[in-house]
């Protein structure tokens, strides 16, 4: 039984989806990309695990998709947006990915035919439509 004035949590156990010490904030946001998990999936040099928000990769394209992923993105310093629509379900993480010279990297993989422009309400819906008619 807590004493008056300390704090017990409703929900015992609680603990954050992701890991605070997987995420950078302020000046320090740039990552490096550190591997190529999956086709839609890059690891950074925190640990975390990031999905391709907005797009989905069209399964006919993975052996090109690789290639630029590992030649354009893998080693690479980058930065995170994160849209009110996308909410991590495990330890990977839905994103914007940028690289740190602004190139937008979801939007590259729909203008080049490697993804389709996911289904559903989300920040950059627009612009990705739009690349797709280019």
């Amino acid at each position: 039984i807590p004493e008056e004035g300390e704090y017990e949590p409703n929900i015992k156990d609680a603990k954050p989806v992701i890991s605070p010490d997987k995420l950078k904030f302020g000046a320090e946001k740039l990552y490096k990309v550190t591997n190529i998990v999956d086709e839609n999936t890059l690891e950074l040099d925190t640990g975390l695990k990031v999905r391709f928000f907005g797009v989905n990769i069209k399964r006919d394209e993975l052996s090109r998709l690789l290639a630029y992923l590992n030649e354009y993105v893998k080693g690479k310093q980058i930065f995170l947006e994160f849209d009110q629509y996308s909410r991590p379900e495990s330890e990977i993480v839905p994103a914007y990915v940028f690289l740190k010279n602004r190139i937008f990297i979801n939007k590259e993989l729909v203008r080049q035919g490697l993804a389709n422009v996911q289904i559903g309400n989300f920040k950059y819906k627009s612009t990705f439509i739009k690349v797709v008619g280019d």
